[in-house]
């Protein structure tokens, strides 16, 4: 009897532990202010309960069946070295890519690309990769796969994913924000001609999003604009959850091809709903692409792993090499490529050659890697400085880095102090950073207003449980099974934390959305699987009724994250990000007004701090990409006017007509500089719709030449 009633225990205490753990979560996600911990301390005992009751539970029976296939963390039998031996045609392919590579290095310096250094790097990634590669004796015969459920299933999710990515995009995010005004004048230089390795510009940016970005301006019916930045990041979005969903089916292949099948989609539906990556795929920025590259890079590690085959490893350390242009954050990947090979010399390998195999395959990886990195890696040497400063930045402060222009020459040197003792002191802030990382999935997340409503956790009220929970089953997974996959994947989970936690110099960065998204696959990894969890408890206790309950509860928990992530996102963000975006459109919508009559010579636009109006973003709404009347600091309007009616063509600056300038409505310089110099100008407070970031506009009335000369006279004396 009690055989038969443990089943229903277990069942019954699972579902309590839910419960409690998400009682805690609705504690937590009712706090009135988040600035200080009152909250977290009242659902913290109701959270630890629910997860000690489930582990409780959990400890009770396997979690699920396993595969009667061999046990997958099992090294292929030996082979001979794989690179001793070498073929002539190997040898030769070796050879060329070495030289390619040299060529590479050589031809694409002073941070440009060349036609030839293009070709050379392009070439010798190939040519390095076939060299290395193993070819079978037997081809392999390419199957498509035959439609069934499961691909029915995946292309529902794919749509309801498009339709958290696509709708109301032209209005959501509505207005630009400097970092994607950059992405757009990069892309304009790309298309001028000007093959940046690296953008210096706005503190260092990798150029694999500007590419792209540049390509897909050239497609019909597009054109550089926020509209393009903003398509590719949610294509770039909709192909993560590709990855994802192929990352799920990698994790659990120990199980059967069925359980791993609805996992992936259960996980693939999670992410293809999160308020989250709806964020990250909706922005027109390159973070998007962190949580596909760490997807990616796993399912190569897991399998080269599993296996220790020489392409699974060549195949890992191309993606890490590509994954170097993408994201700052990225550049933490290479530890996965390292904890992978560790893992699997300790836990996989038993004799001395299979531990070789495992560190020569880590070799031949990082090589590969190094071979994408080449054009990148002689800009590092080049522009150590510029490469590094936003990581020293974060790390130590941006006392202690060098200041550089938008063309990335130095314009203020860095001062000779000991920016490593500095990291060393401030060393205990990691530990703080790492904890409250950790809360962002559930109490206090990002505060940036652009990446999030600002302190809201990542994760939603139910998801939230679901993390807690599948975070606790993994810790028993690991327990039971002990194998070297799921290590990693617990590793990869704490790396990429690290980004994050780093920001030493600035605590207030971290938690940050935008470089923790590594941890996203990770995150709903634990979050489907604690689901599934219980969904077998529930058929383990009641073989028939339980089925029925299962499928109830799946579809129940689908629809209402689905629900509660739309409206985060659809209503919750967009009146945070709209009551703090500076209101570009109607600025533009001004500017475009006052310059159909006067021209856009006789239009300035001053964004000095604390304002930062990038006034790049309302010559891109315009289509008036070269309009170059941005200035920085309010105090050199005179030479800039003066600069300004020096020009030829149709920015050249008009004194018979008109001047309008537009700035912010707490900047504190420019209206009483504008007011002393022209006192017949007249000031007016615009605010396009209640709550929106207000701007300021003052019109003067048509100087003369005559008085203009005279002006510009009086003040260079």
């Amino acid at each position: 009897m009690m055989g038969r009633s443990r089943p229903l225990i277990t069942a019954g205490l699972h579902l309590i532990a839910f419960l409690l753990t998400g009682f805690g979560n609705i504690i937590l996600a009712n706090a009135v202010t988040r600035y200080d911990e009152t909250a977290l301390q009242q659902g913290a005992p109701f959270l630890l309960l629910g997860i000690a009751l489930w582990l409780v539970a959990g400890f009770q029976r396997q979690p699920h069946p396993v595969h009667t296939n061999p046990a997958p963390d099992s090294p292929q039998p030996a082979r001979p070295s794989p690179w001793i031996g070498l073929h002539p045609f190997r040898v030769i392919g070796l050879v060329t890519g070495l030289t390619l590579s040299l060529l590479a290095l050589v031809l694409n310096t002073g941070n440009r690309f060349t036609a030839l250094g293009l070709v050379a790097w392009l070439g010798s990634v190939a040519v390095w990769g076939m060299a290395l590669a193993s070819f079978p004796r037997q081809r392999p015969r390419l199957r498509w796969p035959r439609p069934n459920r499961t691909w029915l299933l995946l292309a529902a999710i794919l749509l309801i994913g498009a339709t958290f990515r696509l709708y109301d995009l032209p209005d959501l995010p509505g207005d630009m924000t400097r970092d994607q005004a950059e992405n757009v004048l990069d892309a304009k230089t790309i298309l001028a001609g000007e093959w940046r390795v690296f953008f210096p510009n706005n503190t260092g940016r990798e150029p694999f999003q500007m590419y792209a970005t540049a390509l897909l301006a050239q497609v019909p019916g597009r054109t550089l604009d926020f509209d393009t930045v903003r398509l590719l990041s949610v294509i770039e979005g909709l192909l993560t959850l590709v990855v994802i969903y192929r990352l799920g089916h990698e994790v659990f292949q120990d199980l059967s091809p069925q359980y791993a099948a609805n996992f992936s989609l259960l996980m693939t539906f999670f992410v293809a709903t999160s308020y989250w990556h709806t964020v990250l795929s909706r922005m027109g920025l390159r973070l998007v692409l962190l949580p596909m590259m760490t997807a990616l890079l796993l399912i190569f590690l897991l399998r080269a792993l599993r296996h220790n085959r020489r392409n699974d490893w060549l195949l890992a350390g191309l993606v890490l090499g590509v994954s170097l242009y993408t994201y700052l954050a990225a550049r933490i990947l290479p530890l996965l490529l390292l904890t992978a090979a560790i893992i699997g010399c300790l836990m996989i390998a038993r004799t001395l050659r299979e531990r070789a195999r495992y560190l020569i395959h880590l070799a031949l990886a990082a090589l590969m890697a190094f071979i994408v990195f080449i054009p990148l890696f002689g800009y590092s040497l080049e522009s150590p400085d510029v490469f590094w400063q936003r990581i020293s930045g974060r790390l130590v402060g941006e006392q202690f880095e060098a200041v550089y222009d938008g063309t990335g020459a130095l314009v203020t040197p860095a001062p000779q102090q000991s920016a490593g003792q500095v990291f060393w002191d401030n060393l205990a802030q990691f530990a703080g950073n790492i904890r409250n990382a950790l809360l962002m999935f559930n109490w206090k997340g990002d505060e940036a207003w652009v990446n999030n409503i600002p302190y809201h956790p990542a994760l939603d009220i139910l998801t939230g449980t679901l993390f807690l929970l599948g975070a606790a089953s993994w810790v028993l997974r690991l327990i039971r099974q002990r194998t070297a996959a799921d290590w990693l994947i617990t590793a990869a989970f704490i790396i990429m934390l690290i980004p994050s936690a780093l920001s030493i110099a600035y605590p207030t960065e971290n938690p940050s959305a935008t470089r923790m998204s590594g941890t996203l696959p990770l995150v709903y990894l634990f979050i489907a699987f604690a689901l599934f969890t219980l969904m077998q408890r529930l058929r383990d206790a009641l073989p028939v009724a339980g089925q029925i309950l299962a499928i109830t509860a799946i579809a129940s928990s689908l629809a209402v994250t689905g629900l509660l992530n739309a409206d985060l996102y659809f209503n919750r963000y967009r009146a945070t990000y709209d009551q703090s975006v500076f209101p570009y459109r109607d600025a533009a919508r001004t500017v475009q007004d006052f310059a159909a009559q006067y021209g856009y010579g006789n239009v300035f636009i001053i964004g000095g701090y604390p304002a930062w109006i990038h006034y790049a973003v309302i010559a891109i709404e315009q289509g008036e990409l070269d309009w170059p009347n941005g200035i920085y600091d309010a105090t050199v309007v005179p030479a800039f006017l003066y600069s300004a009616s020096e020009r030829t063509g149709s920015y050249q600056f008009n004194p018979e007509a008109p001047i309008l300038f537009l700035f912010a409505h707490d900047d504190p310089t420019a209206s009483t500089v504008l007011k002393q110099w022209f006192p017949s100008g007249q000031e007016t407070t615009l605010q396009s719709t209640p709550q929106r970031v207000p701007y300021v506009i003052y019109q003067i009335p048509a100087l003369g030449t005559s008085q203009f000369a005279a002006f510009i006279a009086q003040q260079a004396q």
